[in-house]
């Protein structure tokens, strides 16, 4: 008489993986992001089959961001912080129930977390009192990459600001009438906003 052993699954096949948030190129600043994938098998992912990685220097290395995660809801919030670099990386593996892998690897993005800043801003070479209405402006050593910049007079709101490319003026011409003035001044570079206010 045959005996029958229990049936048994041979499952050599990984999971399918792909990312779907980021897709590479995106600019993010320091902000939530949802990271996203689409992950299946043919047979049955593991419980918590789901990993992330980042690395910001183009995939050389990496660091472990999240996991293990489930797969649904197929999404996980992220918020970059304190980081600047255009060759960002996510890695994703996914296991199944059998111990196979699939590790993928999501195209290069922008982390623009660090706003860039300036040290001090000088009217005038600090002196109290002029009459003309052009004034000489002295910057202090500035930090990080900015591609534009604001000067306001007497308006601590970034929402009033003519924003014009870089790099920082000499001079500013203020309006012909009487009192004080106050310049505030912000440079930005991609999303980030950075001010300093300095009082005339």
């Amino acid at each position: 008489v045959p005996v029958s052993s229990n049936v048994i699954y041979l499952d050599q096949t990984a999971p399918i993986a792909a990312f779907t948030s980021p897709l590479g190129g995106e600019i993010w600043a320091n902000t939530p992001h949802n990271i996203t994938w689409a992950v299946s098998d043919g047979y049955s992912l593991a419980v918590t089959p789901i990993s992330l990685e980042v690395s910001i220097d183009d995939g050389l290395t990496f660091a472990a961001l999240a996991g293990p995660l489930a797969n649904m809801p197929a999404s996980w919030p992220w918020l970059p912080s304190n980081v600047n670099s255009a060759t960002v990386k996510l890695r994703l593996s996914a296991s199944d129930s059998a111990g196979n892998v699939t590790t993928i690897t999501s195209p290069a993005l922008t982390l623009d977390s660090v706003a860039p800043g300036v040290a001090s801003l000088i009217v005038n070479s600090g002196g109290p009192l002029t009459r003309f209405p052009a004034l000489n402006l002295t910057w202090g050593n500035t930090s990080g990459t900015f591609t534009r910049y604001c000067v306001n007079v007497n308006s601590a709101l970034v929402a009033d600001c003519m924003w014009a490319n870089a790099p920082l003026p000499q001079t500013l011409t203020v309006a012909s009438v009487d009192g004080n003035k106050t310049l505030t001044a912000w440079l930005m570079d991609g999303f980030t906003v950075a001010g300093f206010v300095p009082a005339l």
